[in-house]
């Protein structure tokens, strides 16, 4: 399988270690959410912390919600 510059890299290595076990269908929603993650972290990337900013300790589950 050539590398296209279009597909993310981490979708591209899953399409060459396991592409042969996927549809087509597998292989364009492989490649959509590697998409959607890359985008995810870039966005990331762009968010400016401060040196004093502190992480956020508070976690409060969902209501309604049985696991």
């Amino acid at each position: 399988m050539s590398t296209d510059p279009e597909i993310p890299a981490m979708a591209s290595a899953a399409l060459q270690l396991y592409g042969e076990r996927l549809d087509s269908h597998q292989q364009e929603l492989l490649i959509k959410t590697a998409q959607q993650l890359e985008d995810a972290a870039n966005d990331l990337r762009l968010w400016e912390l401060l040196n004093g900013d502190e992480p956020d300790f508070t976690f409060s589950a969902l209501d309604g919600q049985d696991w």
